[in-house]
């Protein structure tokens, strides 16, 4: 409605309370006129309510209503298909690398990784462990650890064993390092369990959640399709998922 009524987009939306306090009061008379916005105290709008004067107040009302109700909507869920692999002319999809590079490069406080492999992902890494760094951003990771051949002794020391492992392997930038978060099921032999999820979540608002992995096949080479989703309230589920798995034992610390 304020895009297409002359005006209201330069009116503050506490000017636009006062007009229906006034309304709910019967302070006003019968149509917009100008002694009546300056009795209110709108002479500084007054250019932007000329388009206005002579209106009966109840259409007027129901317009400022429209335009109170469009300000305080929450704002629509941006969804972008995202995409490795060859694309035809028309298409519109964003390119894996580049949006998990914008998500780590914009990221400010946290972030939230689910992955299943990492090989050769140095270079896709690299901005996160930037924004570590330089920003102080908190990282979580969620990763597959294969399973073990025999069932070990001690399964915590084999967990933690194998997750220094993969921070060996796929973590060569040192400190700070992600908080690492594995399916104690892997100390279990032939559990075929996997972790398999691939998913971002940065500041608790945007998402990514795809089929590529987080190798340089998965983001160069192959064809995988993913969903960039610029939604509070689905980021906070997304996260709060695997918050809840952890504490119910689902994933452990490594």
């Amino acid at each position: 409605m304020s895009g297409t009524a002359p005006g209201f987009s330069r009116v503050s939306t506490p000017d636009l309370e006062r007009v229906l306090r006034a309304l709910d009061e019967g302070r006003l008379g019968p149509t917009v006129n100008v002694p009546a916005l300056t009795h209110l105290k709108l002479h500084h709008v007054m250019d932007s309510m000329a388009p206005y004067l002579g209106l009966d107040w109840a259409t007027f009302r129901r317009m400022i209503e429209a335009v109170l109700a469009e300000r305080t909507r929450p704002p629509a869920t941006k969804v972008s298909l995202v995409w490795t692999g060859p694309e035809t002319r028309a298409s519109a999809a964003r390119d894996t690398a580049v949006v998990v590079r914008d998500l780590f490069e914009g990221a400010m406080w946290h972030v939230l990784i689910a992955g299943y492999s990492f090989e050769r992902g140095e270079a896709i890494l690299a901005p996160l462990h930037a924004a570590m760094r330089d920003r102080g951003v908190k990282v979580e990771m969620f990763v597959h650890l294969d399973e073990a051949e025999v069932a070990p002794i001690d399964a915590e020391w084999f967990l933690r064993t194998q997750a220094a492992a993969w921070r060996g392997r796929y973590w060569p930038f040192g400190e700070p390092t992600p908080t690492l978060y594995v399916d104690p099921r892997a100390a279990v032999p032939k559990s075929y369990a996997s972790l398999h999820a691939k998913c971002i979540v940065v500041d608790g608002r945007r998402a990514l959640v795809g089929s590529a992995n987080f190798t340089d096949r998965g983001h160069a080479r192959n064809i995988e399709a993913g969903v960039l989703i610029d939604d509070t309230r689905f980021a906070e589920e997304l996260t709060r998922q695997f918050h809840d798995a952890v504490g119910a034992g689902l994933f452990v610390a490594g």
